[in-house]
């Protein structure tokens, strides 16, 4: 009968760098119960007082370990196990210097399996054959009876027939104990990130089929790991705290190094937007002239088209400034400015008639909320500058404007209208100096008053109104007369000579 085929992979090296499995058989498996009220840190001790009772060789030379069921304390039992420590490393001695290599039965890749009925399963290695019980839903086994191959039926190399001789010594004919079909065995080990490890396991039912995957086992925790490794625990514990105190300090150097290399990210990212910001500011300032006469040419389109929108006729506008303007009122300049506003400079000789020029201003509906400042007062009278917005040249005015104001009475002068009285004519008298004038006329006697005019005639030389020349208004040379008759009007011929 041929032997059912057993891969290298399988059997020569189901392990990895992190773990090491040492053949079943060199270990004494017991099974016990878990006291109520334990706590998990003291478990380790537990065993620990277990191995140092039953075994034969002192505890330092014993290596142990022992394996919880899922639910951990709340499990019934638990499975502890021990070797020599001699045989152990020696089947794993490569082992011994790799920190953070486990080193572990080989059976322990069978916690983590649960039936519905008590059931035995036979585990084959690469040296032996083991034999494990589980009891109802318990994950891990309560009985192992493990043998190396080369003790059972030495004269054939069958693992079938080993199987069958090594059932026969372990179960009764009518035993209720259910006997799982085949043989199982570790096909991988695969380490976790999380320091844990899972195994694959394969199953081949008969002598002739093949092996094929069957289940995955794990440790689902790192301490669960910890405890079924058969190294030192004491050297363990230190080692594990050893390791967190050096994650913890590792942590802590990158955050450390995170934190120092944000600040530097920052201070070259701070220095990068200051050098920025100082290399615009100085090109705004360099740009600033620039800015300014381009804004100054955009506030000029915009003055330019608004102008022209309203059809800005300067002429026109400086003709409405005088509409109402006093004649003592005098303009020194006229402008327009950004916002198309007229801007107009003068000069008046008091306060109250640049007042009076302002309310006629207010009235005028042409112009838009006119304003007065810079009043400055000096020997001269008051300069002064009105600003005021365009309004409607097409508006109509109002009637006291169109009104020209009266004119202003001056007591020391005539009015420009008023006659000017003319002089009587010379009367020829006999005795008097009979020479004539080349017209004929009599001679004029010189005045007594010393040559100098009347009053009216002084008057009426001096009014720049009168439009009577000189020589109308002013007879040459009139005779002294004490009861003189009153002036002819100016248009009656002159009378006949005596």
């Amino acid at each position: 009968m041929p032997k059912a085929p057993v891969p290298p992979s399988a059997t020569d090296k189901p392990t990895s760098d992190r773990v090491r499995l040492v053949p079943s058989a060199l270990f004494y498996v017991a099974s016990y119960p878990i006291p109520k009220g334990i706590r998990s840190r003291d478990m380790a001790a537990m065993v620990q007082g277990l191995v140092d009772e039953h075994s034969p060789l002192p505890l330092e030379q014993t290596s142990w370990g022992f394996l919880l069921d899922n639910r951990g304390i709340n499990s019934s039992h638990f499975l502890y196990y021990a070797g020599a420590k001699d045989l152990v490393f020696k089947s794993a001695s490569d082992a011994v210097s790799l920190s953070e290599t486990a080193v572990l039965p080989a059976f322990v890749a069978t916690q983590g399996l649960s039936f519905d009925t008590p059931t035995w399963i036979f585990f084959l290695e690469k040296e032996c054959l083991s034999a494990l019980f589980f009891e109802k839903a318990s994950n891990v086994p309560t009985r192992l009876v493990s043998r190396f191959l080369s003790d059972i039926l030495p004269g054939t190399d069958s693992v079938f027939l080993k199987r069958e001789e090594m059932l026969r010594s372990l179960t009764k004919a009518d035993s209720d104990e259910n006997i799982a079909p085949g043989l199982i065995r570790i096909s991988e080990t695969t380490p976790r990130k999380n320091k844990t490890v899972s195994f694959q396991l394969q199953r081949c039912e008969s002598e002739n089929d093949d092996w094929r995957d069957w289940k995955r086992t794990e440790f689902r925790k790192t301490n669960r790991l910890l405890a079924a490794d058969v190294r030192d625990h004491t050297t363990l514990l230190d080692q594990q705290q050893r390791a967190g105190l050096g994650r913890r300090l590792g942590q802590i150097a990158t955050v450390v190094a995170i934190t120092v290399a944000a600040l530097l990210i920052f201070e070259f990212l701070q220095f990068r937007r200051q050098s920025e910001a100082a290399a615009l500011a100085q090109q705004v300032t360099r740009q600033a002239p620039e800015v300014q006469r381009l804004q100054d040419i955009e506030a000029m389109v915009k003055t330019l088209k608004t102008l022209f929108d309203q059809d800005f006729q300067p002429y026109r506008w400086l003709m409405e400034l005088n509409t109402g303007r006093p004649d003592s009122i005098s303009f020194t300049s006229f402008a327009v400015d950004d916002q198309g506003s007229l801007v107009f400079n003068g000069q008046s000789p008091e306060v109250k008639t640049l007042n009076e020029y302002k309310s006629v201003l207010d009235k005028n509906p042409r112009f838009k909320q006119p304003q007065l400042s810079n009043l400055k007062t000096d020997k001269d009278g008051v300069t002064f500058t009105i600003k005021s917005e365009t309004g409607n040249l097409q508006a109509e005015l109002p009637a006291e404007l169109l009104t020209p104001p009266p004119a202003a009475e001056t007591p020391d002068e005539p009015a420009p209208d008023t006659e000017v009285a003319q002089a009587a004519p010379p009367v020829h008298r006999p005795g008097q100096n009979g020479k004539k004038n080349p017209n004929g006329t009599p001679g004029k006697k010189k005045a007594q008053n010393g040559g100098k005019p009347r009053t009216g005639e002084k008057n009426a030389a001096a009014s720049p109104t009168d439009t009577t020349s000189e020589s109308e208004a002013e007879p040459a040379d009139a005779p002294e007369e004490t009861n003189a008759e009153p002036a002819p009007d100016s248009d009656a011929p002159n009378p006949p000579d005596a």
